[in-house]
């Protein structure tokens, strides 16, 4: 599992990076509620931060510069309710168990003031958006407040091992909403390179964050909820690494990626998509680790015309089709899957070469398994 700490020595390293982008004389600029974001970012140079000071914000931002904007936010601004056991989320064997609610009270928000707008464009290479949380009664510490969700066991049946699946995200996430018009996005990044997304709560907007002929996208601890249309949109990029990240309640699709190259999802939650939990067309390099799909009104993962996909450790429940649909796609390992409820089919493989499955756990689905017209595949054979 790839959880990590994002503490003081981040904040060190960042600075430390921004300044050797050629700005020697890089400098943190200060924005407080009736300021302007954007007006800092017109005045800032290169490799420069913009620090947003606790409050409400409302403006639609152009980032064009490769900066930093970090909030910092006040220890328990962000409360969780309706978790089980100190915030445990249970998958036990063949039971599924989904109770939580969302209260967006960071310390920083900042809203659209166009919804038909996408709240930040990122426009520029190297941009970092993150909330880093910080004790200010001891500025030499950092306090974060921790929410797990926890997958354990899947147990497979000939070698009785388990897998745990689990989530971190830190205290007081920046929240941004408000872009719910003409397909506008919380965080949206247009032909740029090396875009990082920390510790964000994207709601409310048509879309959380929308990728366009980006390369090299970094998401780490973001929540995309209550989307009207994607969670995560992409198009037409090549290099994605989302990490211990939610998707919940997306209008149409949790995660909808076309057209792109070299996609890496680990430890992924996606819930109560419109459609597909998870959807990937004509993609080129999948790897998926530690993903988690459930209650997909279509299908939990689906898959279409994508080659060398690499699926481990991760389940499927509930969907209203099928869990795993993978068409057409060539050159695919599956290894220590779970599909489970599904309504149509725990796992339908269609025109699919070269595929190699390895600890499949399918059962309790309308059909658990269907393979038609497949080449090269071992390891699972169709079941009547």
């Amino acid at each position: 599992m790839n959880v990590k700490t994002i503490g003081i020595a981040l904040l060190v390293l960042v600075a430390a990076s921004f300044a050797l982008m050629g700005n020697a004389a890089a400098a943190a600029q200060y924005v407080s509620p009736g300021d302007s974001i954007q007006a800092a970012i017109n005045g800032a140079a290169d490799g420069d931060t913009i620090v947003l000071m606790d409050g409400d914000y409302v403006e639609n931002v152009i980032v064009n510069k490769s900066v930093a904007i970090m909030s910092y936010g006040q220890y328990n601004y962000f409360d969780v309710q309706g978790y089980v056991d100190q915030g445990f989320l249970w998958w036990v064997y063949n039971t599924n168990v989904i109770d939580f609610t969302f209260e967006y009270d960071g310390a920083v928000a900042v809203a659209a003031a166009d919804d038909k707008l996408s709240v930040f464009t990122v426009e520029s290479d190297n941009v970092l958006i993150m909330n880093i949380q910080m004790d200010y009664t001891d500025s030499g510490t950092v306090d974060y407040y921790t929410r797990t969700y926890q997958y354990i066991p899947m147990w497979i049946l000939w070698d009785h091992t388990h897998y745990d699946w689990e989530y971190i995200i830190y205290d007081n996430p920046m929240t941004i909403t408000g872009a719910y018009k003409s397909d506008a996005a919380g965080v949206e990044v247009v032909n740029a390179t090396g875009t990082q997304l920390i510790n964000l709560v994207s709601y409310g907007n048509d879309n959380g964050i929308k990728l366009t002929e980006a390369t090299d996208t970094y998401i780490e601890d973001v929540e995309m909820n209550d989307n009207n249309k994607e969670g995560l949109l992409a198009t037409g990029c090549d290099g994605i690494a989302v990490y211990d990240s939610v998707v919940v309640n997306s209008g149409k699709r949790g995660v909808e990626i076309e057209d792109s190259a070299n996609v890496e999802m680990d430890g992924v939650l996606v819930l109560d998509s419109g459609k597909d939990n998870i959807e990937m067309v004509a993609v080129d390099g999948v790897t998926m680790f530690n993903v988690v799909s459930d209650n997909a009104n279509k299908n939990g993962m689906s898959l279409d015309a994508c080659t060398d996909v690499n699926i481990e450790q991760s389940a499927v429940f509930g969907s209203g089709r099928a869990g795993l649909y993978m068409n057409a796609c060539d050159g695919t390992m599956v290894d220590g899957f779970e599909a489970a409820d599904n309504d149509n089919y725990g796992l339908k493989i269609m025109y699919t070469d070269n595929i190699a499955f390895s600890n499949i756990d399918a059962h309790d689905n309308d059909e658990n398994i269907k393979m038609h017209d497949c080449t090269g595949c071992t390891g699972m054979v169709s079941t009547p």
